[in-house]
């Protein structure tokens, strides 16, 4: 194992170790998309131990669409994307307060890009994936956390390469994620079946590198191991391909199904605190999440596949590592599974939390 991965999992072992000795509850947040039942971000007190909602104090806030979520590095700060396929497509940042799970508005700013469906934060700027916009919008923040400016500072364009003409025709950008170094922001360039690095350099973003991955891939959410080992996941291809990571620069080293029916609606990707396992997140046909052994040197082994409720869009382990909740857009709930500590398999752990269409899930400690 590489001494930096070592030092990061052992760190995360003892992290682990002191969560699942704790009681204490831990705040959820749940963004969702708009419907009769209603919308916004939702905010919970969570039972790690149970795996069930805390009766009593639920927070609220309106936003339309609210597909994805970041917290800023101390939870005070929520950023959220409004996936609308026009012009009223935006970010939005709130304060927020976990004693009283209430929202404060710090400002709206226009994405420029339809349906933004990813937004990353660095505490000094923040940045949107657009996926119809084909595009990614660099936002500068204040002081206080809030939007500096009433539009974004700067906008890339993606491009376009891949074989499939109804998903790839256009250019579509689908994630962007700060690396572990802070020096740059990936980005999947879904329909050009590359991930580009860019170079951070104060509140601008300049291209310094790219990788190809297999043709019709598609590449979405991107994940950090540590500061040497990132995965993504192609959601046309059903797979997940471990890549080395050095200074901007990333090399493919594995390929693995994570798919078995391949119905080109894979989504999302997670590990568990301690480094062991894996989940990939599969939707339209045979709806579940894959789960997948870490090796010591990074790579995957497939260990089984559990069925889950309709279009599993977003994943989320609770801080402890002991629970993986599944968001499961078109059945209306989260679903809650514990997970075995020998070979990362899931089991129902509780009943499912009833939320209207949601997609996405943070915890704050």
């Amino acid at each position: 194992m590489r001494v930096a991965g070592k030092i990061f999992c052992l760190v995360a072992a003892s992290f682990l170790l002191s969560c699942s000795q704790a009681s204490a509850p831990v705040t959820m947040l749940v963004g969702t998309y708009s419907s009769e039942d209603g919308g916004g971000i939702y905010a919970f007190r969570f039972d790690q131990q149970t795996g069930k909602v805390l009766p009593g104090v639920q927070g609220h806030a309106d936003l339309r669409d609210a597909s994805y979520l970041m917290l800023s590095g101390d939870g005070a700060r929520v950023y959220a994307v409004s996936e609308r396929p026009d012009s009223t497509a935006a970010l939005a940042a709130f304060s927020f307060d976990q004693e009283g799970l209430t929202f404060s508005h710090l400002g709206t700013a226009p994405t420029l890009g339809e349906d933004p469906c990813f937004v990353e934060t660095n505490g000094r700027i923040a940045v949107t994936a657009n996926y119809s916009g084909g595009s990614i919008s660099v936002f500068r923040l204040d002081d206080n956390g809030g939007l500096k400016d009433a539009k974004p500072f700067q906008v890339i364009h993606g491009t376009v390469g891949g074989p499939d003409e109804s998903r790839q025709g256009t250019p579509h950008e689908h994630c962007t994620v700060f690396t572990p170094d802070g020096e740059y922001l990936l980005a999947s360039d879904f329909s050009a079946d590359r991930i580009v690095s860019y170079s951070v350099a104060g509140d601008s973003l300049k291209e310094y590198s790219d990788v190809r991955l297999e043709n019709d891939y598609g590449p979405r959410h991107i994940i950090f191991r540590d500061g040497k080992t990132a995965y993504v996941i192609g959601e046309l291809s059903g797979k997940i391909t471990v890549l080395d990571y050095s200074e901007g620069v990333l090399i493919p080293v594995q390929v693995v199904d994570c798919d078995p029916v391949h119905a080109r609606g894979s989504a999302d990707i997670r590990m568990t605190p301690d480094c062991r396992f894996l989940y990939a997140s599969n939707r339209l046909e045979n709806d579940g999440v894959a789960v997948f052994k870490v090796n010591g040197d990074g790579t995957l082994e497939q260990t089984s596949y559990t069925q889950t409720g309709i279009h599993p869009r977003n994943i989320c382990v609770s801080p402890d590592g002991r629970l993986l909740l599944v968001a499961c857009r078109d059945s209306d709930r989260i679903e809650v599974y514990s997970i075995n500590q020998e070979d990362g398999r899931l089991e129902k752990a509780a009943e499912d939390i009833r939320v209207p269409k949601p997609v996405c899930i943070k915890f704050i400690q």
